[in-house]
Order: structure tokens, then C-alpha cells, then sequence
């Protein structure tokens, strides 16, 4: 399966390892868990199909659980599980958007990731 991983949530996983390694290693553990199982994963670590997303059969999210702050990366993958993108990532908790804001604000960007690569694949 190919992987990818937009430039934001690469930026996102760096600055992490610099402030909280700990919950880098968390998420780098989300990833490996979805990558090892793909479909077959589940929750608590995985949330599939997406509400608000145009995308809504093809994308999920990881999800940290306590003592963890509530991070969240939203993904791709295709139904053949030829490729997996890792969209967006951010803590649900902080910033300006919290709670389900924060899908509200980060669900059309992963959106707009999925629209170019489907476009350019």
C-alpha cells in the first residue's frame, strides 16, 4: 500500500516531537496500528467515515484517547487499500476551533488533499 503524508501533518508530527515526544510516539503508534490493520481497524483508535467530509466512504480519523489530549488525524484510503493519505492533524482541544469545530474547520482541507491527489494520481 502506498502511504503518504501531506506537509501539514508532517509539520504538525515535528513540532510535536520537539514539545511533547510522548504524544508523537502516541500518534506514530495510531499510524502504525491503521497501517497494520487498514480496514479492519477499529475503535477506539479509529473512527471511520468521515460526517462532514464529500469523501465520507474513503476518509477516518486516529484518535488518542486519555491521558492523551484528544489529537486527531483525518486520512484517506481507498477501498482496494492501494494507497493511504494522511490529510490533516491537530489536538480537537486547542486553538481556535475546539470540540466539533474543529472538524468544521479542518474537514475541507482534508478535503481539498483528497480533491488534488485524486486529480493528479
Amino acid at each position: 500500500m502506498r502511504t503518504l503524508v501531506s506537509a501539514q501533518v508532517r509539520e504538525y508530527l515535528e513540532h510535536l516531537a520537539a514539545v511533547a515526544p510522548e504524544h508523537h510516539d502516541e500518534l506514530g503508534a495510531l499510524m502504525g496500528y491503521l497501517e497494520q490493520h487498514r480496514h479492519g481497524a477499529v475503535l477506539p483508535d479509529v473512527r471511520w467515515k468521515i460526517q462532514q467530509s464529500r469523501y465520507r466512504t474513503i476518509t477516518g480519523e486516529l484518535r488518542t484517547e486519555p491521558p492523551f489530549p484528544p489529537y486527531r488525524v483525518l486520512f484517506a484510503m481507498d477501498n482496494h487499500e492501494r494507497w493511504l493519505y494522511y490529510l490533516v492533524a491537530g489536538n480537537k482541544a486547542a486553538g481556535p476551533h475546539v470540540g466539533n469545530a474543529w472538524y468544521d474547520a479542518w474537514v475541507p482541507v482534508a478535503d481539498a488533499f483528497i480533491d488534488h491527489w485524486l486529480k493528479n494520481e
